[in-house]
């Protein structure tokens, strides 16, 4: 009877005592928990494992995001994605940590490309274990990059579907080269240029030129990584190029033929404006080269015409280039290369030439 009694106990006893061992084991796995969870490198770790999943949505608050018209959250959100993925880690900042607020270097792929600062938040839970919340988080990644767009000043110019406003232009009026003898006959072209600040991702920029053209990009590079450029020069339709490509033939075919057969000039001049430039330039080009003598014989030559632009509705340019053969009377073979840019204006319904450039 007491044997009975005696195991009863000695099983009451063991059965309380494992009890309450398990019982201390879980206090003491909850109070390691808690106190791994206090860690300040704790909050870390959680935030480079984020990081490294491109998983930003709760790091966004800390981010300084001016989301412009041109782009929305989603799209910027996808950008910084991009832009986050690789392998990150981090290092402590000691030179600046506090214990109230611990400092950590952000690495991302080998480089220092940000920081992360904590906040202590006092004391929490039934072991009263510190807490830290993030304080501040910022990365080289977040930066954001100016978009300057120049284009002619009568184009449209649309940023993701959007036409631009004045309110984006940073320059007006800004000279076009070769265009400074037209002024006398019609408004000067122009170019402007727009300036778009905290953009991110890519943009879609079209550029409709007078003749409902789409213009074509000439250039996106600059020295400044965090500078998007492009640059946009006057185009022409095809129709407009073969509306006029024979006219600017045969005033090439006259120019050629008054330089090397100096003729009369008032036939080249018929193509040409009074008090233009253009006039005052056919002697010293004839004097420059012209042909010494008559020629036999003239092979004017193939001419070839490229990068047309049409600045206004009254006002082209266009180069051109030609090669005339020329078999004196002894039977030696000259030939005289020739390249022009020209700049026409239309008045009355007529083409004619205000200015040329030589060698262009």
């Amino acid at each position: 009877m007491k044997k009975g009694v005696f195991w009863k106990a000695y099983g009451i006893v063991v059965t309380c005592s494992l009890v309450l061992i398990l019982a201390g084991l879980g206090v003491l796995w909850f109070y390691l928990d808690n106190y791994e969870k206090s860690r300040p490198e704790y909050k870390v770790d959680e935030i480079v494992e984020k990081l490294n999943k491109s998983d930003i949505d709760d790091l966004l608050t800390h981010l300084d995001i001016q989301v412009t018209e041109f782009e929305n959250m989603d799209s910027v959100k996808e950008y910084l994605k991009s832009e986050l993925s690789g392998e990150w880690s981090y290092t402590k900042n000691r030179n600046d940590s506090t214990d109230e607020e611990p400092c950590y270097i952000l690495i991302k792929d080998g480089d220092k490309v940000g920081s992360i600062s904590l906040n202590k938040d006092g004391k929490q839970g039934i072991f009263k274990m510190s807490n830290y919340s993030l304080a501040s988080f910022n990365t080289e990644l977040n930066k954001t990059r100016t978009v300057t767009i120049k284009a002619p000043n009568n184009a449209a110019v649309f940023v993701n579907g959007i036409e631009l406003s004045d309110d984006y232009v940073s320059s007006n009026n800004e000279e076009v080269v070769d265009l400074e003898y037209v002024v006398d006959y019609i408004e000067t072209p122009t170019y402007k240029s727009y300036k778009l600040d905290n953009i991110y991702g890519d943009l879609d920029v079209k550029v409709v030129g007078v003749s409902g053209n789409e213009l074509s990009v000439e250039a996106t590079e600059t020295e400044d990584e965090k500078i998007v450029a492009y640059e946009y020069s006057f185009d022409c339709s095809e129709d407009f190029i073969n509306s006029v490509d024979q006219r600017v033939r045969d005033y090439i075919y006259e120019y050629v033929d008054y330089v090397i057969n100096t003729k009369q000039v008032s036939k080249v001049q018929s193509y040409t404006l009074s008090a233009s430039n253009a006039r005052k330039l056919f002697s010293n080009s004839a004097v420059a080269i012209a042909w010494n003598g008559t020629p036999k014989s003239i092979d004017y030559g193939e001419i070839e015409t490229s990068n047309y632009q049409q600045y206004t509705e009254d006002c082209f340019s266009v180069e051109a280039s030609v090669t005339a053969s020329v078999v004196t009377n002894s039977g030696d073979v000259r030939e005289y290369p020739t390249t022009l840019k020209i700049i026409w204006v239309k008045k009355s319904g007529s083409w004619y030439v205000v200015d040329f450039k030589l060698g262009r």
